[in-house]
């Protein structure tokens, strides 16, 4: 076997750093999934961390993806060989693994390098295996991270990330400088650089009230008052009252016994 020199896995650990690890671990399991390889017992304890990078071990339980579950398989207590804390629902109900099983597995690493402390606790195996099938683990900073590793960890395979690849591409983004990741340092600055931000908009705002509010008013417009009677013989009949558009002409309708015109 390789000598590899290294030390496992553990957390918690800055955020640059777990995503660093967290993408270099893709790559490994990208990789053993393109080979269709599937590990079925990712977890920190089989994740050295070395002089050269992240190196992915203890492949025991691995099979390939194409290869059907049988019987012969090692299990323990009817339940498929693994460990209860990785082990995605399916794997737990003891049905067939393929790589999202790999993903589920893998969304517990990194949150147990940001949390420092698993996604699933518990003080028995049944405990920690029924936390997966019923329950989600606590959030964790900075959201983008959060929703990532919340879509690994769902229950059902299909609503999970599909690929490493794609997982590896969504977290790539997040640690970049100029995504979401170039955030999260700010975040500990909040307390400051909000209270200037408001200042600096009441600064800019302030112009334009002294303008709104002390704009010379403009000239009144002329009042007309005017009064006419209907013409003889008839009454005004208002629900036809209409003003022409300058102001200057009023157009009625008057009634009467010898059934007076419009004036």
């Amino acid at each position: 076997m390789e000598l590899v020199e290294g030390a496992p896995l553990k957390g918690p650990l800055p955020l640059e750093r777990a995503l660093e690890y967290a993408i270099q671990i893709l790559d490994g399991l990208d990789s053993a999934h393109r080979n269709g390889i599937i590990h079925r017992n990712l977890k920190p304890a089989n994740i050295l961390v070395t002089k050269q990078g992240i190196k992915i071990l203890d492949f025991g339980l691995a099979r390939r993806a194409d290869a059907s579950l049988s019987q012969s398989e090692p299990a323990l207590d009817g339940i498929i060989a693994g460990t209860p804390q990785y082990m995605s629902p399916e794997q737990i109900r003891g049905e067939q693994a393929d790589a999202r099983s790999d993903i589920f597995a893998f969304g517990c690493v990194p949150y147990e390098m940001l949390a420092g402390a698993k996604a699933f606790p518990g003080e028995s195996a049944a405990a920690v295996m029924n936390g997966i099938l019923e329950h989600d683990p606590p959030a964790v900073i900075p959201e983008a991270v959060d929703l990532v590793l919340k879509r690994c960890l769902a229950k059902d395979p299909d609503d999970r990330w599909q690929t490493a690849r794609d997982l590896r591409y969504a977290l790539r983004a997040i640690a970049a400088p100029t995504g979401m990741g170039a955030l999260s340092s700010a975040t500990r600055h909040v307390a400051f650089w909000w209270p200037l931000a408001a200042l600096l908009i009441l600064a800019a705002l302030g112009p334009l009230d002294f303008i709104y509010f002390r704009e010379s008013p403009r000239a009144a417009i002329p009042v007309i008052r005017y009064s006419f009677a209907p013409p003889q013989n008839t009454t005004f009949e208002f629900e036809t009252l209409a003003l022409s558009p300058d102001g200057r002409k009023l157009a009625f309708s008057a009634g009467g016994k010898d059934l007076a015109a419009l004036a």
